[in-house]
């Protein structure tokens, strides 16, 4: 059996992309933004965007994740006393959406998306089922709930559900930090390949 394409056709993703689709407005507390064309009343994240970062938790709901690509993902800075350590996604970071035509153009970075502190993490991610190729995954969004303790800390449940191929994040962490580590490009597909994240670097 051949594997499926990781590309689908533009009509396909659009159609999908908008029955999968959560509304803010029913969970202003736990989404950040989706990504997709700007619209009046997006002032605030356009303003975010304006800047090159980085960006941090106190940020969130100016950032927008939809359909972000990550092109691998790691553990660092180990807390043994705690046991805990930081994740860091490596992703083509959307900063712009822009009409073109019958489609659009993407201003694209290679970035870090790292989480600090995190606990109880689990990933889940099945290319089998599909029998996708092997690729970078996009993510749907990007939800979060406020936990606190009884000592007095606080701290934030985090779900990152990705829409291909199927599956998530789901961990604890304090907060993260979005730093651009490339040039942006303007291209029109929603990630970048190996070549051109190279030659952004």
């Amino acid at each position: 059996m051949k594997a499926a394409w990781c590309v689908w056709p533009r009509q396909v993703v659009h159609r999908v992309v908008r029955r999968m689709r959560p509304n803010p407005s029913l969970h202003a507390h736990r989404y950040g933004r989706l990504r997709r064309p700007p619209r009046s009343g997006e002032l605030k994240r356009q303003a975010a965007m304006n800047s090159l970062g980085p960006w941090t938790t106190e940020d969130f709901d100016s950032l927008a994740w939809h359909d972000v690509h990550v092109h691998g993902l790691r553990l660092t800075s180990f807390n043994e006393s705690h046991g805990s350590a930081d994740l860091v996604l490596d992703i083509d970071y959307i900063m712009k959406w822009e009409s073109s035509g019958n489609g659009f153009q993407f201003t694209l970075c290679p970035a870090e998306l790292v989480f600090h502190g995190v606990f109880g993490l689990k990933v889940e991610l099945d290319y089998a089922t599909p029998t996708a190729g092997m690729c970078p995954f996009s993510i749907h969004a990007i939800e979060r709930e406020p936990l606190a303790f009884p000592g007095g800390s606080k701290s934030f449940r985090w779900h990152i559900p990705i829409n291909w191929p199927h599956g998530s994040l789901r961990f604890e962490a304090a907060g993260f930090r979005l730093t651009l580590v490339g040039t942006p490009v303007v291209h029109s597909r929603q990630s970048l390949s190996p070549e051109q994240r190279t030659r952004a670097a």
